[in-house]
């Protein structure tokens, strides 16, 4: 599967960025308000390897196919200047660590004035929906592989989505610690079976 040029999605305001990408708001040709993650520069700059990086989170989350947990993978294309772009479904809720960012004044605003954001009820909510989205890629032999705040984000009911699928392989290699099964997890994040195979190397 090849990425097509994308000439199909209006661009609007930042959603989030990040060192690689950045993530717009974003209108389809049919009026849709989507998101879209832009890589910051044109593929030729990183080479055909983040090309294949970012097709193989494309093709995974598309694989896995619909569930209320899982962001929803919509379209991968080029834009005008040669960025990879990612169309997706929008998590008009933010991410869990922008959340936690404002709940503890990360924001710059004094903490005395910040609302708290995780009543012990939403606590609960937020961990069943990411155990019953992990339960699902995990049913398919698929371990998430970068799991942290950062990566779940809430959609406009509030239910918890995991997103970020570039670090996905298969369970077998992230148990085993094949050649070659590598990714660019966050270590402070990582399972204790990921960090032993970390402290082996």
């Amino acid at each position: 599967m090849a990425a097509s040029e994308g000439n199909e999605y209006t661009l609007g305001e930042i959603a989030g960025e990040g060192s690689f990408a950045e993530v717009f708001r974003a209108k389809d040709k049919h009026g849709n308000t989507v998101a879209v993650k832009r890589a910051r520069v044109p593929l030729g700059y990183f080479g055909e390897a983040t090309m294949t990086k970012a097709m193989k989170e494309f093709t995974t989350v598309k694989r896995l196919g619909e569930h209320p947990n899982i962001i929803q993978f919509l379209d991968i294309f080029k834009d005008s200047q040669g960025r990879l772009c990612i169309a997706m479904e929008l998590a008009v809720g933010g991410s869990a660590k922008a959340r936690m960012e404002r709940k503890w004044g990360g924001d710059g605003r004094d903490d005395a004035t910040v609302e708290f954001i995780f009543l012990p009820g939403d606590v609960a909510a937020v961990a069943l929906d990411i155990a019953s989205g992990l339960k699902f890629i995990h049913d398919q032999g698929l371990a998430h592989g970068d799991l942290k705040p950062g990566n779940i984000v809430f959609n406009a009911e509030g239910r918890a989505l995991l997103a970020d699928f570039g670090s996905a392989k298969l369970i077998t290699e992230a148990l085993s610690g094949q050649s070659g099964s590598t990714t660019s997890s966050t270590k402070e994040y990582d399972a204790p079976e990921r960090l032993r195979e970390h402290l082996r190397k």
